[in-house]
This record gives structure tokens, C-alpha cells and sequence, in this order.
């Protein structure tokens, strides 16, 4: 019976540490790996059973169960599970970085400059817009504060308040 789960597992094996070649090639340099294998592998990273459950059939790497998974990583691989997991979580924070870096233009290109320059436009509409409404609360308490001041016959000494406060903005 042991030789026999010896025998079955022996192309688990080999996958796994393909799987981790991949995951340590992915980490140094996600632009050597086929953009393809790339977009295939991306959301299996983002669980470890996902990562287990992953196929591709071109680099040797077959799916299985995680306890299976975590089984032959504890036999094959130095450091066992915990190091592919930890593989695992920062080949998929570097496939993130490169999607995103490949998505945005280079810095000191036109597009990077037409880029910056539509969200301090954005940024600066916004500010506009908060200014404007500030402006509208002050003469709103501005106008209830003349009313109060009317009705209490101090029209005068609220002038003189008021032209001060509008004298310091």
C-alpha cells in the first residue's frame, strides 16, 4: 500500500517542486514568465487551496488536494509548506506590482504627463468646489447673523464685525 502512494504521488512531487521553481521565478522576475501562464496562475495565488487546485499541464504541474499539497511540500521542499505558502503570497504581490506597473505609463512620458496633469485638474475642481461651498455656508451665517442683529437693534456694531471678518479672507 506505501509503494503504491509512493508511485501515485511521485508526479505530485515533481509538480510541486515545479510549482515552486515557478512561484521563485514569478517573485525574481515576473516578466520571464509567459504572460499566458501569468494571467492563469494569478487567481489560483490568491488562496493556498487555489494554489493547490492549479493546473498547467505544459510545466508538469497537476492539481490536488491542499492537504495533499502540504504534504509533498513538507517532504520536497526545504523549508516545507510555510516557504511555498510565503512563496505563494509574495509571487502574488509582485504579479500585482507588475500588472501595475505595466499599466500605468512611464514617469516623464506624455501619457505619465497627461495623466498627472488630469488628476491636478481633478484634485483642483474638487478644491473649487469645497471653496465655493464654504463660501455659501459664510453667507448663510453671515445673513442669519444680520437677522439676529436687526432684530436686536445692533445692526450697526454686526457692520462693523462683518466687515472686519471679510476684511481678514
Amino acid at each position: 500500500m506505501t509503494r503504491q502512494l509512493h508511485e501515485t504521488s511521485f508526479p505530485k512531487s515533481a509538480s510541486v517542486r515545479k510549482e515552486y521553481e515557478l512561484l521563485q521565478k514569478l517573485v525574481r522576475a515576473p516578466e520571464s514568465v509567459d504572460q499566458t501562464l501569468r494571467d492563469r496562475i494569478t487567481p489560483a495565488l490568491a488562496s493556498q487551496s487555489g494554489l493547490a487546485a492549479f493546473e498547467h499541464f505544459d510545466t508538469g504541474i497537476v492539481g490536488m488536494s491542499l492537504n495533499t499539497h502540504k504534504a509533498i511540500a513538507e517532504q520536497v521542499i526545504e523549508g516545507g509548506y510555510k516557504t511555498l505558502n510565503e512563496y505563494r503570497r509574495t509571487a502574488l504581490q509582485k504579479l500585482r506590482e507588475f500588472e501595475r506597473r505595466k499599466e500605468c505609463p512611464g514617469r516623464g512620458t506624455i501619457n505619465w504627463y497627461r495623466i498627472a496633469l488630469a488628476e491636478k485638474n481633478e484634485k483642483l475642481i474638487r478644491m473649487a468646489n469645497d471653496i465655493a461651498l464654504m463660501s455659501q455656508r459664510l453667507d448663510e451665517v453671515l445673513a442669519l447673523a444680520q437677522q439676529m442683529a436687526a432684530e436686536a437693534s445692533m445692526l450697526d456694531e454686526f457692520q462693523k464685525q462683518r466687515d472686519e471678518l471679510l476684511r481678514k479672507f
